[in-house]
């Protein structure tokens, strides 16, 4: 008991000494710099010796909270780390970037680590965000007016990250400023991962609401609606990890979309609604899981008996003359048939579009074309990309109501889209 009464007696003095000496100004104790909370855990500070090294502080980059009101202030704000809110309203990146562009050119991509801009094929500008970690692009979701980032070029998205990381959209309307045919996606990402898209509006003109390729995965989309766009609400190539879709509203797009399956990768739709032609794509699709999802009327094919296994009865349909029929419509394939062998498949992933205009496009999971087609004056229907292909129409009466099938002669195999 002696040697701790002692000891408390030492430490009093010695307190009292540094308060004497503080009060003097021996001491100088700089508060701006340093905070030391001594705690009753931890009463008694080792001083350092003149030997002992300083150990190495961590130097960790706190995120920066950055609130934009231009296109030109959102893209000085990109950079790793960082939260960028939008304030509500119009931001035409189209505006802002091909005058940059006109101007500085490449100059300005010199001057930006993060952000470059990108000449499109008709001449218009997109938005790429290169190399940036942590991430979030926020809009103003308790504000009457949305905030809405759109572009006019039609070969270009509106925002592209490349070789990013912790990416985070949240409550933003995104698309092009004309519907009708457009090139590309209204957000791609390329070699990315761990992304989150929530509250989100992708609308068309994108020809998918969103790319994601070059092994991009990890892509949360919770609470968006993809709506209108002119083959899908996505494009999914090259998939790692899971790709998870919850509360999402997938609707009014000419098609739906494509997912290329991998081993490496999940897909998933829980409590999602689909819209008819994403319902007609998807419902029959066994490369996703659903869980509690809400689909729209499904297209029914001809009921018939199958005869000898064949699925399909082609006695049910009759040729008609494709200059009599209106034919400008989005159509799945039903079956390829090998005209050689006989083997079937059913079910293939390739849309067939044609638009009024006499433009459209084919689209598989290896190839997609542009194309042109044509009614000849005998009722051919013909296809011209690379080459051409021709195609009969027919129609099958089902119920009360007609509906059209194209037959596509592709060199050894037949395509019958529905």
């Amino acid at each position: 008991m002696k040697r701790n009464n002692k000891k408390c007696i030492r430490i009093t003095l010695c307190i009292l000494a540094i308060s004497l000496c503080v009060l003097s100004g021996c001491i100088k104790i700089d508060t701006g710099d340093v905070a030391t909370n001594v705690t009753e855990e931890n009463p008694n500070i080792e001083e350092m010796s003149d030997n002992e090294e300083e150990p190495e502080v961590e130097d960790v980059q706190s995120e920066e909270t950055l609130q934009v009101n231009n296109v030109q202030e959102l893209l000085e704000a990109i950079a790793p780390g960082a939260t960028i809110v939008l304030s509500p309203g119009y931001y035409n990146l189209s505006e802002y970037t091909e005058e940059i562009w006109a101007t500085e050119g490449e100059e300005w991509n010199q001057n930006h680590q993060y952000v470059k801009l990108r000449e499109c094929f008709d001449g218009g500008v997109e938005v790429v965000v290169q190399n940036v970690d942590e991430i979030f692009i926020i809009g103003d979701l308790e504000s009457d007016t949305v905030t809405e980032l759109v572009v006019e070029t039609r070969y270009g998205a509106v925002l592209n990250f490349e070789d990013c990381n912790n990416v985070s959209l949240n409550g933003l309307t995104m698309g092009h400023t004309q519907a009708g045919a457009c090139d590309e996606s209204v957000i791609t990402f390329s070699n990315s991962m761990d992304i989150s898209l929530s509250a989100m509006d992708l609308y068309g003109c994108g020809m998918y609401g969103f790319t994601a390729k070059d092994e991009s995965g990890n892509i949360y989309v919770q609470s968006c609606t993809i709506r209108d766009c002119v083959a899908g609400p996505f494009y999914i190539t090259e998939p790692v990890g899971k790709y998870e879709f919850r509360n999402c509203w997938l609707n009014g797009s000419f098609g739906g979309g494509y997912y290329e399956p991998s081993e490496e990768a999940e897909l998933i739709f829980a409590e999602c609604n689909f819209g008819q032609n994403e319902t007609n794509y998807w419902y029959f699709n066994q490369d996703a899981v659903f869980e509690n999802c809400y689909w729209d009327e499904i297209t029914e094919y001809p009921d018939v008996e199958p005869e000898e296994g064949d699925m399909f009865d082609y006695d049910s349909l009759i040729l008609v003359d494709s200059n009599e029929v209106e034919i400008a419509d989005t159509y799945y394939a039903y079956m390829v048939a090998d005209q050689q062998s006989g083997e079937t498949e059913y079910y293939p992933g390739i849309t067939l579009h044609l638009s009024e205009d006499g433009t459209g496009y084919y689209e598989s999971e290896d190839e997609y074309y542009d194309i042109t087609w044509s009614c000849e004056t005998d009722g051919t229907l013909t296809l011209e990309y690379e080459i051409y292909r021709y195609a009969d129409v027919y129609v099958d009466h089902q119920d009360g109501f007609d509906m059209l099938w194209i037959m596509v002669q592709m060199d050894e195999e037949v395509i019958w889209f529905y």
